[in-house]
C-alpha cells in the first residue's frame, strides 16, 4: 500500500498565487508616479519645505507612527521571510519571487543613486549656516580640489561631475530605496494576506512619508521609488520563471527542513497556468490529497468517501 501522511490531517497543497497578469493599469500607475516625481523636482525647495513643515508642525502626533514605519527595510524583509516559511507553508514558494523583486529593485535603486548623486535635504535644500552638514561640506572642500559641492542651500545633482563623492549616503537621495521596498512588501503581503491589505498599504505609505519627515528624502524621491517598486514587483510576479524557481526552492528546502507541502508537476502547472485562469475542470484534474491518493492492495485508487473498511470481527 502507498505511504499515508502522518496523523489524520491531509497534506497541504500550495496556493497557486503566481504568476499574476501584468495589466496595463499597473504599468500606468508606476509610470504616473515616476512622472509626478519628475515634475516635483522642478519645485524641489518649495515642495520639500511645504511637506516637511506641515508634517512637523501639524502632524507631530504621527511622529511615533513614522518612527515605527521608517524601519521597513532589509531587516523587515528578513523577518517576513522567516514568518512566511514557518507560519504560511502554502505560500513558501512565493518567497523566491519576492526576493527576486527586492534584489532587482535594490540594484536599480543603487545604480540610479550613484548616477544622479542627488544631495539629501540636510546637504541641499535644508542646509543652514553653521549646521553640522555644512561643516562636513567645508571639510570635504578642503581635502578635495576642484570641488563640485556647494556649502550653501540648493538642490544638488552631481551626476558625472569629476571629483564627486561616490557611495556616500549624503549624496544618494534619489530615489528612495525604503519607498521602493515598502511598496514591494505591501504588494506581496496583500497577495498572501489579502484581508489585511489596507493595513499593509498604510504601513507602506507611512514608511514613504517618514523619509520626508526625518529629512532623509525629497517628496520626488519617494514618488519615483514607489513607482519603481510597483513596476518591478508587478513584472516579477507576472513572469513564469520566478514562480518555477520558487516551487523548486521550496521543495528542496522542505526536504532539508521537513514539513513538505504538495506542489504541481511541471506539465500540469503549464497546462493550468499557461496564461489562462484555472477553471473548475482544471481543479478536478489536480492531484487529490489525503485518502484520494491512497490505493488498495491491488493498486486501484480508492475513491473519495469510499475509504477502505475492515470486515467486522
Amino acid at each position: 500500500m502507498s505511504q499515508q501522511p502522518k496523523g489524520n490531517s491531509t497534506p497541504l497543497r500550495r496556493q497557486e498565487l503566481l504568476p499574476r497578469p501584468f495589466h496595463g493599469w499597473k504599468i500606468a500607475l508606476g509610470i504616473t508616479l515616476a512622472v509626478l516625481a519628475i515634475i516635483e523636482i522642478q519645485y524641489a525647495e518649495q515642495s520639500f519645505d511645504f511637506f516637511y513643515t506641515n508634517l512637523r508642525d501639524h502632524f507631530s502626533f504621527l511622529d511615533d507612527y513614522f518612527a515605527t514605519t521608517r524601519q521597513t527595510g532589509s531587516t523587515f524583509g528578513i523577518a517576513l521571510t522567516i514568518i512566511v516559511w514557518l507560519f504560511c507553508p502554502r505560500a513558501r514558494h512565493t518567497l523566491i519571487p519576492f526576493g527576486v523583486a527586492i534584489l532587482i529593485s535594490s540594484v536599480l535603486v543603487m545604480a540610479i543613486k550613484e548616477t544622479t548623486g542627488r544631495s539629501r535635504p540636510p546637504y541641499g535644500v535644508r542646509m543652514h549656516t553653521h549646521s553640522e552638514e555644512m561643516d562636513e561640506v567645508w571639510a570635504y572642500l578642503e581635502e578635495n580640489p576642484n570641488p563640485v559641492l556647494r556649502p550653501e542651500r540648493g538642490d544638488y545633482w552631481l551626476w558625472f561631475s569629476p571629483h564627486r563623492p561616490h557611495f556616500r549616503g549624503d549624496y544618494a537621495s534619489f530615489p528612495s530605496g525604503h519607498a521602493t521596498s515598502a511598496v514591494i512588501i505591501a504588494v506581496y503581503l496583500s497577495m498572501i494576506a489579502p484581508k489585511a491589505k489596507y493595513l499593509w498599504w498604510i504601513l507602506a505609505i507611512g514608511t514613504a512619508v517618514s523619509r520626508v519627515r526625518f529629512l532623509r528624502h525629497h517628496p520626488g524621491d519617494i514618488l519615483f521609488g514607489a513607482g519603481l517598486g510597483l513596476l518591478t514587483v508587478y513584472w516579477v510576479f507576472a513572469a513564469q520563471w520566478p514562480n518555477r524557481l520558487g516551487h523548486w526552492a521550496a521543495t528542496r528546502g522542505e526536504r532539508l527542513l521537513g514539513s513538505p507541502v504538495r506542489t504541481l508537476p511541471a506539465d500540469e502547472y503549464d497546462r493550468l497556468h499557461g496564461g489562462q485562469p484555472t477553471s473548475e475542470s482544471d481543479e478536478e484534474a489536480l492531484p487529490k490529497s489525503g485518502a484520494n491518493n491512497s490505493s488498495d492492495g491491488a493498486g486501484t485508487p480508492v475513491e473519495s468517501g469510499e475509504e477502505e473498511r475492515q470486515p467486522p470481527g
